[in-house]
This record gives structure tokens, C-alpha cells and sequence, in this order.
């Protein structure tokens, strides 16, 4: 009896720890719906940052422009895809009119991201869908911010271009600052996640 005692008990505890550490559903609605643009530098150096940052602006237009009608983020992406040889020769255009050597690669894909705070918005860690920007090596610090919804140009009402992008209102939360949760995270159970759609 008590071994019977004692396996349900750790059957019981083994669910609920997996139930706490498991991304809610709301996390991984947003991995999926949202597309980041993400340019990384060629180094550290205070030059190289300051390209990276001429290239981003440079691109920031172009890449808003054409993803402004998309109806989510599968159709920015695929609009991203078709436009991709024109973005990277939009970037290899500002380098060479800034007189570095190195050239620009731009890939599209599915990256991994930090929890990140812009403003009145955060999100979470995660593995989202991107625009990436490599300048040279692509050795140093990067910058990054959210093209679809476009929330890079800093619209006035953020949560409402999140749910016009088709993200829900519980899962529009996860962006908040104002309401930080605390939860175990593993990234084995984000990948499954992210594959199985919780």
C-alpha cells in the first residue's frame, strides 16, 4: 500500500512540475506569429556599430513597406522571401556608400532570441521567425526588434497591432511589462512546443 502511496504521489508531483515548467500556450502562440529583424554587426567596434545602425535604418523603411499588408506572419515571411535578393542589396548599397569593405548576408529563418524589453513591451524567449542581417563576420553586437507586427517604427498603441496581426488579446499580454511572470523555462520544452503547437 505505501509503495502504491508513494507512486502516486510521484506521478502527481511529476505532472505538476511539468505543468509549471511547460511555455504556456500564449508564449508559443507568439513564436509563430511574429517575425523579428535581426541585424548583427561586423564587430565591436564603435565604426562597425555605427553601420550596423545605418544599415538598420536603412532597411527598416524598405522591409516595413513591404510587409505592411501582410496578413500574418507566414505571408510577411513569404513576402520577405521573394524580396530577400533586394533587401541584402539594399544593405550592400549602404555599406559601399560607407566605404567598408565587407558586404551584407541576409537570411530568413527561424532564430533563437533573449527575452527582450523595448519600451512598454517584452518578449519572451523564444525561437521566432526572422529576417537576419549579417554584416561581414557578423562577429558583433546585434540589434533586433519586431518587423511583423511592425512594431520597429514604435506605433502608438502596440497591443492593438498585435491583435490585428491575429494574436489574440491573452496571448497580446505576454508583451507587457507591466505584468511579468515568473516560470521555469527549458529549451528542450520550447522546441516541442514550437513543433507541437501547446
Amino acid at each position: 500500500m505505501k509503495i502504491l502511496l508513494k507512486g502516486a504521489l510521484f506521478i502527481f508531483f511529476a505532472l505538476i512540475f511539468v505543468w509549471v515548467i511547460l511555455p504556456v500556450s500564449a508564449d508559443c502562440e507568439v513564436y509563430g506569429k511574429v517575425v523579428r529583424l535581426h541585424v548583427v554587426a561586423d564587430s565591436d567596434s564603435d565604426q562597425a556599430q555605427r553601420v550596423k545602425l545605418l544599415v538598420r535604418d536603412a532597411l527598416l523603411e524598405k522591409v516595413s513597406s513591404l510587409t505592411q499588408n501582410a496578413s500574418d506572419a507566414n505571408a510577411a515571411m513569404k513576402i520577405l522571401a521573394e524580396n530577400r535578393a533586394a533587401i541584402e542589396n539594399e544593405a550592400n548599397v549602404c555599406l559601399k556608400e560607407l566605404g567598408v569593405p565587407y558586404r551584407a548576408k541576409v537570411e530568413l529563418g527561424r532564430e533563437d532570441f533573449p527575452t527582450k524589453t523595448y519600451g512598454a513591451l517584452r518578449l519572451p524567449a523564444g525561437n521566432y521567425l526572422s529576417l537576419r542581417v549579417k554584416l561581414g563576420s557578423g562577429e558583433g553586437k546585434n540589434w533586433w526588434c519586431v518587423l511583423f507586427p511592425q512594431l520597429c517604427l514604435g506605433c502608438a498603441e502596440p497591443e492593438e497591432e498585435l491583435v490585428g496581426a491575429g494574436i489574440g488579446r491573452g496571448s497580446a499580454g505576454v508583451f507587457t511589462v507591466d505584468t511579468p511572470r515568473f516560470r521555469f523555462r527549458f529549451r528542450i520544452l520550447e522546441f516541442l512546443c514550437s513543433v507541437c503547437g501547446f
